[in-house]
């Protein structure tokens, strides 16, 4: 996103700088577990994805993204939703279709 224009790495190049870690928390009376999805760029931006798996499909329940030791970003919240929520949202269609090959 601008300022950072154009990019000049391949996503190759890109994905070899990012670690995560995936953890589950407990399943609350009322909820299914939420699974959450950590990753960190060695750059020390952070993406941070949270689903929950109900009636057999995933659904993602919060995305956020944070660069510079800013605040975090709600990608799913009224600033981002509308640039990122249509894309993740296929992300994780693509993923259930898959699932139930």
């Amino acid at each position: 996103m601008p300022p950072d224009e154009p990019v000049d790495e391949t996503i190759e190049e890109l994905l070899s700088r990012v670690s995560h870690e995936i953890e589950v928390g407990p399943a609350s009376a009322k909820d299914k577990p939420l699974h959450t999805l950590r990753m960190v760029n060695t750059y020390g931006d952070s993406w941070l994805f949270r689903f929950r798996n109900s009636r057999g499909s995933w659904e993602l329940v919060a995305a956020s993204a944070q660069s510079d030791g800013m605040t975090p970003h709600d990608l799913l919240g009224p600033v981002y939703a509308r640039y990122f929520g249509p894309f993740l949202r296929h992300v994780t269609d693509a993923a259930n279709d898959t699932q139930n090959i």
